[in-house]
């Protein structure tokens, strides 16, 4: 990412020039438009191959294999069942994409009401801190959440292959014959 953010350096004189403006707007648009072009690229070929990436951590829990093997044994679940796993990382993205946005939206009255208040009262510093815990309770119960559900979610992405499922001794639980 860092390099394609590289071709809008080249515009960034002219933004300080301020001339970007009139003849030399081409200094300034072709670079951020290639630049933008670069991170889309970028996004692109991260999102095709997150479902490999997201097979790395479990594959290596539960086949307790080298790396390099890891790796390799993570590229051929990827390709068995590549449409189901792209789906599946997409949705696990927009679920805890979703519940960002609503917790952005769940905090918008205390960013407002901090905004509001002068800070120049005795009881308005007990009001900000109890923002603050409160704001914290909320991120943590969050952070919490979404790495329980994200632990749980590449677990299940690593058995959407049936046959691991079936091989895999679950703790607790009896094959039935």
């Amino acid at each position: 990412f860092p390099l394609a953010f590289l071709p809008m350096l080249f515009a960034l004189p002219e933004l300080l020039a301020g001339s970007a403006v009139g003849s030399n707007i081409g200094f300034v648009i072709v670079p951020l438009l290639f630049g933008l072009l670069l991170v889309f690229l970028a996004m692109l070929v991260f999102l095709l191959i997150s479902p490999m990436l997201n097979l790395l951590a479990p594959t290596a829990f539960f086949e307790k294999k080298d790396p390099i093997d890891t790796i390799k044994k993570s590229f051929k679940l990827m390709k068995t069942n590549y449409f189901g796993n792209i789906v599946y990382v997409i949705l696990f993205f927009l679920i805890l994409f979703g519940t960002r946005i609503l917790l952005q939206i769940l905090f918008l009255p205390f960013t407002i009401l901090t905004s509001i208040v002068d800070a120049g009262g005795v009881g308005v510093i007990g009001l900000l801190i109890l923002i603050g815990i409160i704001s914290f309770i909320i991120m943590f119960i969050y952070i919490v959440w979404a790495s329980v559900f994200e632990v749980v979610s590449f677990r299940n992405l690593y058995f959407l292959d049936k046959r691991l499922l079936s091989k895999h001794k679950m703790h607790g639980v009896k094959k039935k014959k």
